[in-house]
């Protein structure tokens, strides 16, 4: 009988801490892939259990087993599952860029009170507000991180406000791509925001 060997691929910005295992020392920010029998949350809190500080990670639940962590979940993640749930007729006209994508994102793509009055549907609305922030990002990529961090409390902040507003009067259908996106951000509402603790950090 074959044997299946689950694995997990861990892309985990370390920042503002350090772990003792010699593969991270002088390695503030580093990815890996963590080959584990299985994806009990156990595993990742044992190999994690030196660290300290923001792990920026996806969203699998394993990494709530880490102590002595604070979470960052990426806003690319958030912003598959809007545009996810944008029919398939509207998402061949949209690209997936960010802010190191060679080509910037367009102004209208990145602007939810454009998408609003125009009668856009919600995922194109939610979209937009993830582009909005990944589109005032790339231009904060040169500042120094002290800068880097105030302008985004400064720019950033009032999306993620009026994001939350606008998100709590959606009533998406159960069941729907919809759904998922918007319980996806709202579960996810602490540790999308985490990244404003640090200007190291990712958005």
């Amino acid at each position: 009988m074959s044997k299946t060997q689950h694995i997990t691929h861990v892309t985990s910005h370390i920042i503002c801490g350090s772990i003792s295992r010699e593969m991270m020392v002088s390695h503030p920010s580093s990815s890996m892939i963590n080959n584990q029998p299985g994806r009990a949350g156990d595993y990742t809190k044992d190999f994690l259990e030196d660290f300290t500080g923001l792990l920026e990670c996806d969203s699998y639940t394993g990494y709530n087993h880490v102590e002595n962590v604070i979470l960052v979940c990426c806003l690319a993640h958030c912003r598959r599952h809007f545009f996810e749930a944008v029919p398939a007729d509207h998402s061949k006209r949209l690209k997936l860029l960010d802010i190191n994508s060679p080509e910037e994102i367009p102004a209208d793509a990145a602007d939810p009170e454009k998408a609003k009055e125009g009668k856009k549907i919600p995922a194109e609305i939610g979209l937009c507000y993830c582009n909005q922030l990944f589109r005032i990002e790339r231009t904060l990529k040169e500042l120094s991180l002290e800068e880097h961090k105030a302008k985004r409390l400064e720019l950033e902040v009032p999306v993620w406000d009026s994001f939350w507003s606008w998100l709590a009067t959606v009533k998406p259908l159960g069941g729907s791509l919809l759904e998922k996106a918007v319980n996806y951000a709202a579960n996810h509402r602490e540790l999308l925001g985490n990244y404003l603790l640090d200007g190291r950090c990712e958005i």
